[in-house]
């Protein structure tokens, strides 16, 4: 089957997604439309450094807990007070390793975002990490105070 495309095809399809676009951005209260005007084409080099900390914060915890199985491991196949005494050290390290993380975690969480790609970052790392503070409440009002300055009702 084929079809041959006609100008009037063209012309009903780009005004199709004018309407569509224009529709969307009346939906959401001109959310779109602010954050285009913004040049929200990226998130925001403070949300961006956060969330690179994060990750190296990640990483470090990755490596202390491969030490720490590592450890664990030689205690339980008989590694004898060496093996324990590293396990010891690992383990008081534990809060020190967590506590970037948590750190991280929490400005992430209370960031003001002023475009829509710093709130789908934020969402997204929310959505990805949990919130290992527990701190629902906190979380649910920064989006809302979110969602209220991207569409004007903060201001």
């Amino acid at each position: 089957m084929t079809q041959t495309t006609t100008r009037r095809d063209l012309l009903r399809f780009g005004t199709s997604a004018a309407a569509y676009a224009a529709g969307a951005a009346i939906v959401t209260g001109g959310v779109a439309i602010a954050s285009e005007a913004k040049g929200a084409l990226g998130i925001s080099p403070a949300l961006a450094k956060l969330l690179a900390d994060r990750s190296a914060a990640d990483e470090t915890v990755d490596r202390w807990a491969a030490q720490w199985n590592a450890a664990l491991h030689r205690v339980q196949t008989g590694g004898g007070a060496l093996a324990k005494a590293d396990l010891e050290t690992l383990s008081d390290r534990e809060d020190a390793v967590y506590a970037p993380v948590l750190d991280c975690d929490d400005a992430i969480e209370a960031f003001p975002c002023t475009t829509l790609s710093d709130l789908h970052a934020k969402m997204e790392h929310i959505g990805r990490t949990g919130s290992i503070g527990g701190n629902s409440d906190a979380i649910y009002a920064s989006l809302l105070a979110d969602v209220r300055r991207l569409t004007g009702e903060g201001r």
